[in-house]
């Protein structure tokens, strides 16, 4: 699976890392219900109803609060340059593991603050905002 706008995803992190945002995450989103661009802020997802097997979206309403997300672990990164590769893979896992998650959209996102989802490796970061698009070769 090659990301061929990678450089742009590293560069995005590195800048909004500098913009206060050290929450980082991968989002997959169904176009039809959420589409959006760089800057804007992402909706907060629906919780999903463990007893019909189905997202909240189709029963109880229920929100997260915040934007579900396989997060980028980027945390101990220097984020000047030198770490950049290593940027570059912790995005690539994410994506990888976005993968088996219901969409056609995967977008770079980030944040101030989050909590921790069911899912292994699920974030929910709050007020997330877009930060690229993941284009896919």
């Amino acid at each position: 699976m090659e990301i061929k706008n990678m450089q742009e995803l590293v560069d995005a992190i590195k800048r909004a890392n500098e913009n206060h945002c050290h929450v980082f995450g991968v989002r997959k989103v169904d176009s039809k219900y959420e589409t959006v661009n760089a800057g804007e802020r992402m909706a907060d997802s629906y919780d999903w109803d463990c007893e019909n097997d189905t997202s909240c979206r189709n029963t109880t309403g229920e929100m997260l609060g915040g934007a579900s997300a396989i997060n980028v672990l980027v945390d101990d990164l220097w984020m000047d340059g030198s770490d950049d590769d290593e940027i570059a893979e912790e995005i690539a896992n994410a994506v990888q593991k976005v993968s088996l998650y219901f969409g056609d959209t995967v977008y770079l996102v980030a944040g101030e603050s989050y909590d921790y989802g069911n899912d292994k490796d699920e974030i929910i970061i709050e007020d997330a905002i877009a930060l690229a698009k993941v284009e896919m070769a």
